[in-house]
């Protein structure tokens, strides 16, 4: 019983020299070699060589084919002493010990000596290692609390916006946290947007709660210059545009040159600490100076970009809107895609993916004019545009949504915002529709998501993407596969076909022919609607067609070019039918919900699609509708500006001259699009303008 025992502690100071000494003297100063814990058990305790200890007996924590543990003395000297007091110690003890031994038989009593004489050893080497590895565990403990020290002053000392990106460091204040939410409740301003527009004071301010309200009217009152963007007056700006030489109605001249004119009242650069200070501005820098579109929106915008080229280019101001694309450029280079609008709170959406579009025009236009470098404009376009492509058209963010079976299946685009929190330029908007609804956390999110993606449509808001038409808590538009933006994707893929193609990369063009074609083919069999002639937007849960949703929309895959020739008639049969085109424009939809991209509002950008997908199949009927709305929209932004003053965001279908109304804000004037469209339409009537306006109106 003594020696098992015995065993048990020898087996227990084994395991523990072998896991915390390294290294542990011995008596000589030598060095222990053992290859295992039953081999280190004999050494330790001095055991006979004979004795029989299997490793599994002795310990079953510790494996008997551990690798040779090498426990060497590397300098004995600051252990002599330490040693001989240990030694003198054990030997004291040792001598007063009377403790009462069992009787054993004649046989057991050598067993009993040698094992007293192993004993001795055992509690010399156990004392060692109890006072080695006391000061081992002091010196841990100081270790950690001087690592302990420096991590709290580290933490104190050091900024922590540090290691975050500038575009993170201005959106913790601008897209979301305790003062934007505090300027939201506080109803500082009339418009949301105003704040999250407006510059900082420093670098990088954070609060952990709500800051007091006169404090941060204090501090936001003061600062309210919103001097991110500086006037600018684009140097290639003419007097009158090129092609208004050629217009004989005295009337219209002086209307386009009026319009031409407002390019300088848009012109803007951005100010040098937008760049030098990112963090400081929800404004992204640009490289180049460019067009807004006017009014509270400050900033370029994507789509509303497309007719603002167009319209530079009619004016003659190539540089400008070469420029402008580079810009856009940037962006993707810098994120991936082109943003809704160059803030930082825009950067989790984006806007019908128009850029190609506006490449392909800009480049007939350098060809038309016979000014150089045509193909090389498209080279250095190139890779950008197949970074976006790539953008949308892939399901890991959602914008691409597989539908069908068997030999129906199909990908199709949808938009889908990437945030599930209120707009920032609409925070506290957002917010009370989500309170009066009644949301729960989850639904909140899904309603944030929802109403952010219906931003990204460009047609924000609408009817179209309520499930319930007046009540905008309803919305659900990542549920919905809309009908103009894969419009828009098949034509860009067309256009990046024929630009891989001059860039000399005719397989990746022919991908992308075989990605359109598929794309009309699914279009046509799940989207057009045999009963009214007319494209239908999709429900993502079961591929079917919103059919009481009529708009502009709807016929927008004759600009695409999407709809077969054999069903052109009935398109067109259909679009009369609408009851869309009225006595002062194109309406919007059908349904007086109070949004603005519903009825009766009219846009420029949606009778530029119609007007130019019906002039596209060129029947008589057609394009005698096409320069219809042409004439309208010229007659009635005439009518407006005579009676304000002012060029309008958007107008009245009803009423000849009116400004529209309804939606978020007040009407903005400036305009960017509705400056391109009504130079686009000019331009195309400039010879004809008396004839055809007068036999169409």
């Amino acid at each position: 019983l003594q020696l098992q025992l015995q065993l048990r502690r020898c087996v227990w100071m084994s395991e523990t020299f072998l896991a915390l000494s390294k290294p542990v003297l011995s008596p000589s100063g030598n060095h222990f070699k053992t290859t295992n814990t039953a081999d280190f058990v004999i050494l330790l305790c001095h055991l006979p060589a004979h004795s029989r200890i299997d490793s599994t007996s002795t310990s079953t924590s510790t494996s008997t084919s551990t690798s040779t543990i090498m426990m060497e003395i590397h300098s004995t000297e600051p252990y002599t002493a330490v040693m001989e007091d240990t030694k003198n110690e054990y030997e004291t003890d040792n001598e007063t010990d009377e403790s009462p031994l069992l009787e054993q038989s004649d046989a057991e009593s050598g067993l009993v000596e040698d094992i007293s004489l192993r004993q001795s050893h055992n509690d010399y080497f156990y004392r060692v290692h109890l006072y080695v590895c006391k000061h081992r565990i002091e010196i841990a403990i100081w270790t950690l609390l001087v690592i302990a020290t420096v991590v709290v002053i580290v933490a104190l000392t050091v900024d922590p916006s540090r290691s975050l990106s500038p575009e993170d460091r201005a959106c913790s204040v601008y897209c979301e946290g305790p003062l934007l939410e505090a300027v939201a409740s506080y109803s500082l301003f009339p418009d949301s947007k105003t704040f999250v527009d407006m510059p900082m004071l420093s670098r990088y301010f954070k609060f952990d709660t709500y800051p007091p309200k006169r404090y941060v009217a204090q501090q936001l009152i003061v600062n309210n210059n919103n001097n991110n963007e500086i006037s600018w007056i684009p140097t290639d700006f003419p007097s009158m545009p090129p092609f208004s030489k050629h217009i004989r109605n005295t009337t219209l001249r002086e209307w386009i040159k009026t319009v031409h004119n407002v390019w300088k009242e848009l012109g803007r650069r951005s100010n040098a600490t937008v760049a030098l200070e990112p963090e400081r501005h929800s404004l992204l820098s640009l490289p180049y100076p460019y067009i807004i579109p006017g009014g509270r929106f400050r900033e370029m915008y994507y789509w509303d970009t497309f007719w603002v080229v167009r319209g530079l280019l009619r004016s003659g101001m190539i540089t400008t809107a070469q420029n402008m694309l580079r810009n856009f450029y940037s962006l993707i280079d810098r994120y991936g895609f082109v943003p809704n609008g160059c803030r930082v709170y825009y950067l989790t959406r984006s806007q019908p993916p128009l850029l190609s579009e506006m490449k392909f025009f800009s480049s007939r236009k350098i060809a038309h004019e016979k000014l150089p470098g045509n193909i090389s404009v498209l080279m250095e376009a190139f890779p950008y545009l197949r970074k976006e492509y790539q953008y949308w058209n892939t399901s890991s963010n959602n914008k691409l949504v597989f539908i069908g079976a068997g030999s129906t299946q199909a990908w199709l685009s949808r938009y889908y915002a990437d945030t599930f929190s209120p707009r920032p330029e609409s925070f506290r908007e957002d917010e009370a529709i989500a309170n009066e609804a009644g949301f729960d956390q989850q639904q909140q999110k899904t309603f944030f998501q929802n109403i952010a993606t219906g931003a990204e449509t460009g047609w924000d808001f609408s009817s179209r993407w309520l499930q319930i038409p007046h009540d905008l808590s309803s919305i659900r538009t990542a549920q919905i596969i809309p009908v103009e933006l894969n419009c828009i994707m098949y034509r860009f893929e067309k256009n990046l076909a024929n630009i891989s193609r001059a860039v000399k990369l005719p397989t990746f063009a022919n991908q992308l022919d075989f990605s359109a074609s598929q794309r009309a083919r699914a279009m046509n069999l799940f989207m057009f609607n045999d009963t009214s002639s007319q494209y239908n937007d999709l429900l993502l849960d079961d591929t079917s067609q919103i059919v009481d949703r009529v708009s502009p929309a709807s016929f927008m895959p004759l600009w695409a070019g999407i709809v077969p020739e054999s069903l052109h008639q009935r398109v067109v049969d259909s679009f009369v039918r609408s009851s869309l085109l009225q006595v002062a424009a194109l309406d919007t939809t059908l349904d007086k919900s109070q949004q603005q991209w519903d009825s009766p509002n009219a846009w420029a950008p949606l009778q530029w699609f119609i007007a130019y997908g019906l002039e596209t199949i060129k029947t008589k009927e057609s394009v005698k509708l096409a320069n219809s709305i042409k004439c309208h929209w010229l007659e009635t932004t005439l009518e407006g500006f005579n009676k304000t003053g002012h060029i309008f965001e958007k107008y009245d279908a009803f009423v000849i001259g009116k400004r529209g109304g309804g939606g978020e804000y007040e009407p903005q004037i400036g305009f960017g699009w509705t400056n391109g469209v009504i130079l686009d339409f000019a331009s195309d009537l400039a010879e004809t303008y008396d004839n055809i306006c007068n036999s169409s109106m």
